[in-house]
């Protein structure tokens, strides 16, 4: 069964309220899944990939997925943003955001019947094989994933701000460094407590923020802006809109956190088909023969 199929009948579900409409539905779908795929239909009825005595989650929160689908469909994320307030829904967005992103490749090239028919030959297994990955992002070495996966997302931001309290400070400005450095985005280093002396003020909607540490004021005030709020520390927060995790070593956590900061920036530059060993007008040993 196509994954099409699959969103006409969901979609069928969600104009009744009819209960008895609800069961007749469900049956006929039901009936139409094979064998080896009617497990993962029932479970994509129920918005998960698996039972619920299993803690199998995705864990990926609202500004995460309309970055996601801004990279995806090629446009703005205030473009996804204005779409996601005027139907009120993320799934509704994403039709809207896929019809119009499928009509803009069918009229600039015709005759690439690969570009508009792939969408319909996605099946349930592949879908259902691609969330199941998402999820595993949360398991053994979810910080790595984690940290690539986010690569992919920020790849094409213009700027990324690094904020850190105390001796997360230092820390923020090597993250800014960094990233900069080997990537080309501009990045900045910032105080939490210096946010409202100017910084803030370039917080934009879907703009990553790096928060070092603990959630502070300042994390909040970048959120309700539109900031994308990234925590790097040893206790998360709900403010995070995306959480690394590492050890809680008292004045040591700077270590293992500046350790993160680094590789993010490393995975930036590899997902933007840079040499990270190689930056450009850098005299250092590194890369110097």
């Amino acid at each position: 069964m196509t994954f099409k199929k699959l969103a006409k009948y969901f979609q069928k579900l969600e104009s009744t309220s009819s209960r008895n409409t609800m069961v007749e539905i469900l049956a006929q779908l039901f009936s139409e899944a094979s064998f080896e795929e009617i497990d993962k239909v029932v479970y994509l009825t129920q918005g998960r990939v698996a039972p619920l005595y299993e803690p199998v989650e995705f864990q990926m929160a609202e500004k995460m997925v309309i970055r996601a689908m801004a990279l995806a469909f090629n446009t703005s994320i205030e473009e996804v943003t204005k779409n996601y307030k005027k139907t009120g829904d993320l799934g509704k967005t994403a039709e809207v955001l896929s019809s119009s992103w499928s009509e803009a490749i069918g009229s600039s090239n015709k005759n690439d019947s690969i570009s508009r028919s792939a969408p319909s030959r996605m099946t349930v297994e592949k879908v259902f094989e691609q969330l199941t990955e998402i999820t595993k992002i949360n398991g053994e070495g979810s910080v790595e994933k984690k940290i690539a996966y986010l690569a992919q997302i920020l790849k094409d931001s213009e700027h990324i701000f690094c904020v850190g309290r105390g001796i997360y400070f230092p820390i923020a400005l090597e993250a800014a460094l960094k990233i900069k450095e080997v990537s080309y985005i501009h990045a900045e280093g910032f105080a939490a407590g210096e946010l409202k002396h100017g910084p803030i003020a370039l917080i934009e909607t879907g703009t990553p923020c790096l928060v070092f540490g603990e959630a502070t004021n300042s994390a909040y005030e970048m959120k309700a802006r539109g900031g994308l709020i990234i925590g790097i520390g040893s206790k998360a927060d709900k403010v995070f809109d995306v959480y690394l995790p590492v050890p809680d070593l008292g004045a040591a956590t700077v270590i293992p956190a500046a350790v993160i900061a680094q590789l993010l920036a490393y995975d930036l530059a590899v997902s933007r088909g840079l040499n990270p060993d190689k930056p450009r007008n850098l005299a250092k040993s590194v890369t110097v023969k």
